[in-house]
């Protein structure tokens, strides 16, 4: 399963929380840079070099959609600001 959302870190703890919870996931999570370049949800080094004064896309992908749920339910406990309902464009 895929889902695409978008993302707010306008916090260096918000970047740190983001960056763990995704490394503890049982995700794949992806940060798109542009639309063909992506890095992973857990590269701190990646997301701090990123142009963060705007929301910016996720892919993240599991095997199952309660994977995806736990995952956005930690953002959520966390304060994360995140945004559902993107449509994915299929290539």
């Amino acid at each position: 399963m895929i889902k695409d959302i978008k993302v707010t870190l306008n916090h260096v703890d918000k970047i740190k929380k983001f960056t763990d919870i995704n490394e503890k996931s049982q995700c794949d999570v992806r940060v798109f840079i542009t639309d063909d370049v992506t890095i992973s949800g857990d590269s701190v080094m990646g997301i701090f070099a990123m142009d963060l004064t705007s929301p910016f896309r996720v892919q993240i992908e599991a095997e199952s959609e309660e994977n995806v749920q736990k995952l956005l339910a930690r953002y959520s406990e966390n304060n994360i600001p995140f945004k559902e309902g993107l449509k994915r464009e299929l290539k």
